[in-house]
């Protein structure tokens, strides 16, 4: 088989683009049924929201990387490079690799545009099995996932997460999503999975209600982010400080039934802004409950 060179890879992803966004698991799942399914090797931490989930994403594979794991982050759109998108541990997806991980994909891609109930992968499709596939090949310990858009149909809801998180709720791709705030919101808890914990933003009230209410129904704990002095908040932040230099703030967490109470004070980002306080507030939350079911990260 001739190998693709990675400029044609790219040029081949961008093609696809043609296709434009069909939300939708069934091309996703042909794919990595042809693959093996690699998403299958590794534990996942996914992520959904309208505002802040890139940042949170980093965040969580960030502080897993310091607790000494090897991690997957798979985030977009990316801003120069597609190869953004891909990194393990830092590093982005080199030229070789987008090579290679295409040539593998590929074939099932054509076989899957063949099939009358399948159809064409989009773009999106594509990547995603791209990069399941290099965090399988790469041996990530953890893979850090940032859903696309929405979040039920989206290509990267085929994983079973450690743990999900659901970003502040706005109204955002209505024409796909829905045309108000609880319609968006219950495309976004798709993403909920049975049983497994679900950390939560402060949200708009007819949004929050949505989750809160897909949660109960999928039987998934739920840990509440917000304001230390808000009832019923779990990871409370409170004395944020914001310089040129730095976002400070401590965490108040409140006794749950997945974790035992505390302060973590002075934690600090080099993100500005009070709002990057929350979303590293949701970070730590959601490490916080991975290190209480046995994970080996340290304060």
């Amino acid at each position: 088989m001739n190998r693709v060179r990675a400029p044609e890879a790219l040029a081949y992803l961008q093609g696809l683009a043609r296709f434009g966004m069909r939300p939708g698991l069934e091309r996703i799942r042909f794919l990595l049924d042809g693959l093996g399914r690699p998403e299958r090797s590794y534990p996942t931490v996914h992520i959904a929201g309208t505002n802040g989930k890139g940042s949170i994403a980093v965040f969580v594979a960030e502080i897993l990387r310091a607790a000494g794991y090897r991690v997957g982050l798979y985030t977009s759109p990316h801003l120069l490079r597609y190869h953004e998108r891909i990194r393990v541990d830092g590093r982005e997806v080199t030229d070789a690799e987008l090579d290679a991980l295409l040539a593998a994909v590929r074939p099932h891609a054509e076989r899957a545009a063949r099939d009358p109930d399948t159809g064409a992968p989009t773009e999106f499709d594509t990547g995603t099995a791209m990069a399941f596939l290099h965090f399988a090949r790469c041996g990530v310990d953890v893979a850090v996932v940032e859903v696309g858009l929405g979040g039920r149909y989206d290509s990267t809801n085929v994983v079973e997460p450690e743990v999900a998180l659901i970003g502040p709720i706005g109204l955002d791709h209505t024409d796909i999503l829905g045309p108000d705030l609880a319609s968006v919101a219950r495309e976004k808890a798709g993403i909920l999975k049975p049983g497994r914990p679900v950390v939560v933003a402060p949200q708009p009230p007819e949004a929050g209600a949505v989750v809160e209410e897909e949660a109960r129904r999928l039987g998934c704990p739920v840990v509440r982010v917000g304001e230390a002095a808000d009832e019923g908040v779990h990871a409370g932040l409170a004395r944020v400080r914001c310089s040129l230099d730095a976002t400070l703030f401590d965490l108040h967490l409140a006794p749950h039934a997945l974790w035992q109470g505390g302060l973590l004070a002075d934690l600090s980002t080099l993100l500005l802004g009070r709002h990057q306080a929350a979303n590293a507030a949701q970070a730590v939350a959601a490490v916080h409950l991975l290190a209480a079911r046995g994970w080996r990260v340290g304060e």
